[in-house]
């Protein structure tokens, strides 16, 4: 049977962040990353795919 990683708190789902031009904004993505941290969260759920799922490859 797998076992699991103990994770403990909250996961956070972090939205993509996207340039005027359709990029995706990788200082404002490090921002939101530097933020959840900040604010205690255990874990990040990633790919989300919610409404940037159009948007990538």
């Amino acid at each position: 049977m797998k076992q699991l990683f103990p994770l403990h708190g909250i996961v956070t789902v972090l939205n993509t962040p996207f340039s005027t031009k359709g990029e995706i904004d990788l200082p404002a993505l490090k921002r939101n990353v530097n933020y959840a941290l900040v604010a205690g969260v255990a874990g990040f759920l990633v790919p989300a795919m919610a409404s940037e799922v159009y948007k990538l490859s």
